[in-house]
């Protein structure tokens, strides 16, 4: 297997690493739907990818998620090497199938915006 999974309180992580096979992703997202039910947020780390997957391959796992019945309120945060065209090209996909979806370069940025969802600050609006 290419990929391992953990699951903390408010996040379900989901690492990929070398060549995944297709059969590889789908079983893994057979693994997280069930421990998605309680949580908000699904965490994957594709930095350790020998090769980034390509538009069918990122389609195609939106679609196993659908199919999975994996909630669409699930915030689907990814941390990957792409460039920036790339990052764009994901989070469209993502949207275009009714997905959230935030791209990271680090590990740091997407723990700022876990605290972010499961802490949110209160904001004045002045009135």
């Amino acid at each position: 297997m290419n990929y391992s999974i953990s699951a903390t309180p408010e996040y379900v992580f989901l690492k990929l690493a070398k060549v995944p096979s297709k059969e590889d992703v789908i079983h893994a997202i057979q693994e997280i739907a069930p421990l998605l039910k309680n949580k908000r947020i699904l965490l994957i780390d594709s930095k350790d990818l020998k090769f980034p997957f390509n538009l069918y391959e990122k389609h195609s796992f939106f679609v196993e998620l659908s199919e999975n019945k994996v909630d669409k309120n699930v915030q689907i945060i990814t941390i990957t090497n792409f460039i920036k065209e790339e990052h764009s090209l994901l989070e469209m996909v993502a949207k275009n199938r009714g997905w959230k979806l935030k791209n990271f370069h680090y590990r740091a940025q997407a723990d700022r915006l876990i605290q972010k969802i499961m802490h949110p600050v209160l904001v004045s609006t002045g009135n």
